[in-house]
């Protein structure tokens, strides 16, 4: 009787240490699975990241770079020849082959003799300044609103720029070879033109000088 006890002590012993054992292993089992699984899904968290600060500086860094408006390239500005001087505020620029008469805005100059106007003091000196500052010369038309496109003669109204940025206008009247004119309304460099033909006008430059005109001292 105590044998068979003992026997079922031992044996019901033995049931509880391998009940335990299961028990410890399954969560010990289950401890590593859960580790393992943090652990892939932190990875994968850490590969995401990568991924997406590539694409940032990547691809997507290019394609931010070509949506970017800075970087598309501005129009180039169309240089005309001049083909005539006709006079120091009226030249003939050669557009497509065609040469059209252009009245620079905001300035006059002196006439020249012609079948349309008598000699005016200081006219041959204003006619000879533009040729010089224009001949084989490229320039640049601007247009003003304010001013309309063509004047009563049909002739186109513009400001002529050179290549080198110089205002052909705003040269005229500094030098004294034009005086600012305002025809009917507000232009764009009307300031800049006043200022400019006052201070012509106290350095006695071209035809503001005191000996500028034997008998006319005045542009008409």
């Amino acid at each position: 009787m105590n044998i068979f006890l003992k026997e079922k002590k031992i044996i019901f012993g033995s049931l509880l240490v391998l009940f335990v054992g299961v028990l410890v292993w399954t969560h010990f089992s289950n401890d590593i699975t859960n580790k393992q699984a943090n652990t892939d899904n932190i990875q994968n968290k850490q590969v995401d990241s990568k991924d997406s600060k590539k694409d940032a500086s990547g691809s997507g860094a290019v394609s931010n770079t070509n949506l970017n408006p800075n970087s598309e390239s501005k129009p180039e500005p169309i240089f005309y020849p001049i083909d005539r001087v006709v006079d120091g505020d009226t030249v003939a620029v050669n557009m497509s082959g065609d040469a059209m008469l252009v009245r620079i805005i905001g300035i006059d100059s002196p006439e020249v003799d012609s079948d349309y106007t008598e000699q005016e003091c200081f006219g041959a000196e204003a006619s000879a300044k533009l040729k010089e500052l224009l001949t084989d010369k490229t320039v640049r038309m601007e247009y003003d609103t304010n001013q309309g496109m063509l004047d009563k003669y049909g002739r186109l109204l513009a400001y002529l720029f050179l290549e080198d940025g110089t205002n052909v206008g705003g040269y005229m009247i500094d030098n004294g070879y034009a005086r600012e004119y305002t025809f009917d309304s507000l232009y764009m460099y009307q300031k800049e033109f006043r200022d400019a033909e006052h201070v012509a006008r106290e350095q006695k430059l071209g035809l503001w000088a005191p000996d500028a005109c034997a008998k006319q001292n005045e542009i008409k």
